[in-house]
C-alpha cells in the first residue's frame, strides 16, 4: 500500500539557501523597523506604569508568544524590574494565584484572541490589576480588555509559507526589549547593578569577584621561613602548585618571595646552592595585594608587570593568602 506524501522535499543549491536566509533576515528586520512608527503615548504610559509599579511585572503568554514572554520577563528581571513569567495554560490551572493587586500584567498574543489568555480575563478583572497588551491586532479581545495596548502589526511572516511565527515573534521580542531598556534607563541602572544580578557572568566576575573569593588560604599557602634551605624550599614550590613560595618571619610578615623562574635561573648558574638559606636568594622587592581588592584589577597589574604570583596581606601586613596569575586567567576574568 502506497503512503501519500505529506512533505515534498526541495533540494536547494547553495546560493538558493543563502537567498532564502537573506530573505528571512530582511523580512524580520523590516518588520522590526516598521514598529518605530507605532510607538505612541500608549508605549510611554506602559513604560511609566511598569516603572512606578511596586509589585512584580507578570508576563503571560502561550505557545511561541509564551517563549518570547519568558525572555522578556528575564530581561526585565536582570535589569532591575522584578518580574516572572507564567504560561497561560498553567495560569488557568492555579499558577494565576501568584498574581496580586500590587503587580502589573503584560499579556502577549499576536492574534489577541488566544483562548487561554481570554480565560484569565474574569480573574484579572476581579483583582483590579493593571493590564498591558502586547499584540499584533488593535481590534481584538485582548486589546479591548487591557488598560494599555502596544500594537506590533506585521505585513507577513518571514516563513516562506507565511505560517510559522517568525516576524511576529521577532517584533514582540524587539518591543519587549524596547520596554525593558526604557524602564531600566529610568531606573539609572548601572553596570554594577547589572553585575549584581549576573554574578556568574563575565561582567559579574569582573565587577564583583574579590581576591578573598579565590585566594589560597591556610595550609594551601606555600610558605617557608628565612632560614629554611633552598633544597627544602624547592619541595614547597613543587607541592604548592602556584609557581612561587612566600618567605615569612615568626610574626607572619612577608620578608620575600621566590619563584620557580628564580629557581631555574639560579640552578642554570650553579647547582652548588641547594644548601643555601632561602633568605640569601629571595626577592625582597615584591608586590602584595589585599583581600578586598577586585580580582580583575589585580589581574591587570599582574599582566602588565609580568607577575606570576602575589602574597595577600591584611591591614597589619600579615600574610593571609596567595594568588596565582594563571588561576585568575582560568576563572574567566577577561
Amino acid at each position: 500500500m502506497n503512503e501519500s506524501k505529506i512533505f515534498e522535499t526541495a533540494l536547494l543549491k547553495d546560493e538558493e539557501i543563502l537567498d532564502l536566509a537573506r530573505g528571512v533576515l530582511i523580512e524580520e528586520a523590516n518588520s522590526i523597523s516598521d514598529q518605530i512608527k507605532y510607538l505612541d503615548n500608549e508605549f510611554i504610559s506602559a513604560v511609566r506604569s511598569i516603572f512606578d509599579n511596586k509589585g512584580h511585572l507578570v508576563v503571560i503568554g502561550m505557545g511561541k508568544s509564551g517563549h518570547v514572554g519568558r525572555k522578556i520577563s528575564a530581561t526585565f528581571a536582570s535589569t532591575g524590574t522584578p518580574s516572572f513569567f507564567i504560561n497561560a495554560a498553567e495560569a488557568n490551572h492555579g499558577d494565576i494565584g501568584m498574581v496580586n493587586q500590587k503587580d502589573i500584567v503584560l499579556l502577549l498574543s499576536n492574534s489577541g484572541e488566544t483562548a487561554e489568555i481570554k480565560y484569565l480575563f474574569p480573574f484579572l478583572d476581579r483583582i483590579s490589576i493593571k493590564k498591558i497588551a502586547l499584540t499584533g491586532k488593535s481590534e481584538s479581545a485582548l486589546s479591548n480588555f487591557c488598560d494599555l495596548k502596544i500594537i506590533v502589526p506585521i505585513k507577513k511572516e518571514a516563513c516562506p509559507l507565511n505560517l510559522a511565527p517568525s516576524s511576529s515573534t521577532a517584533v514582540m521580542m524587539a518591543m519587549g526589549d524596547a520596554l525593558a531598556f526604557s524602564v531600566y534607563r529610568m531606573r539609572s541602572f548601572s553596570k554594577l547593578d547589572f553585575a549584581l544580578s549576573h554574578p556568574a557572568g563575565a561582567l559579574g566576575r569582573r565587577l564583583l569577584l574579590e581576591v578573598r573569593d579565590i585566594m589560597c588560604t591556610g595550609n594551601k599557602i606555600p610558605v617557608v621561613k628565612p632560614n629554611d634551605l633552598l633544597k627544602s624550599a624547592i619541595v614547597t614550590i613543587s607541592q604548592g602548585g602556584l609557581g612561587f613560595i612566600i618567605i615569612v618571619n615568626e610574626q607572619n610578615n612577608v620578608e620575600g618571595i621566590f619563584t620557580d623562574g628564580d629557581l631555574r635561573r639560579l640552578l642554570a648558574e650553579s647547582t652548588d646552592v641547594l644548601n643555601d638559606k632561602i633568605s640569601k636568594h629571595m626577592i625582597v622587592n615584591f608586590k602584595t595585594t589585599k583581600s578586598r581588592h577586585l580580582a580583575s584589577d589585580v589581574l591587570k597589574i599582574m599582566k602588565s608587570e609580568k607577575i606570576s604570583g602575589l602574597p595577600v596581606i591584611d591591614e597589619e601586613k600579615k600574610l593571609i593568602g596567595a594568588i596565582n596569575f594563571h588561576h585568575l586567567l582560568g576563572i574567566g576574568l577577561e
